[in-house]
């Protein structure tokens, strides 16, 4: 196996194991390049994008919301991150897709409880009306 199809075979298990991803499509794949689509159960997708021998990652979470989450090491910044918008970005450290699941997974499980707490209080104020 070639130094990407282990990337990817890495990439995939975590998604597979995420619990956050409907399905996976192959956009394109090359010698040393690859990028993948990840459809997430709330509508919204995942881009990664991989160049093996220019030592490239891009992650692009784009939101049903139409806000995006990316994080990739293109130049001249480094490694970094963008928050709701393109020039919306921060520094940081390395991120392996691990990481990056479990970034959106933590986002998505939030948004949900805020989602739910909302309309258990709907419904007690609702009970309490009557």
């Amino acid at each position: 196996m070639t130094e990407l199809d282990n990337f990817l075979s890495r990439l995939n298990s975590v998604a597979d194991h995420s619990e956050i991803v409907e399905r996976q499509e192959t956009l394109s794949k090359k010698v040393t390049t690859a990028k993948l689509r990840y459809h997430l159960i709330d509508g919204s997708y995942v881009d990664v994008f991989v160049n093996i021998i220019l030592d490239k990652y891009y992650y692009h979470w784009q939101r049903a919301d139409g806000k995006i989450y990316r994080i990739n090491n293109y130049p001249p910044e480094g490694w970094h991150e963008h928050l709701d918008t393109e020039d919306n970005r921060h520094p940081i450290k390395r991120i392996e897709p691990e990481d990056f699941f479990y970034k959106i997974k933590s986002i998505l499980e939030r948004k949900n409880a805020r989602r739910k707490k909302r309309g258990t209080e709907a419904q007690r104020h609702k009970g309490n009306r009557g």
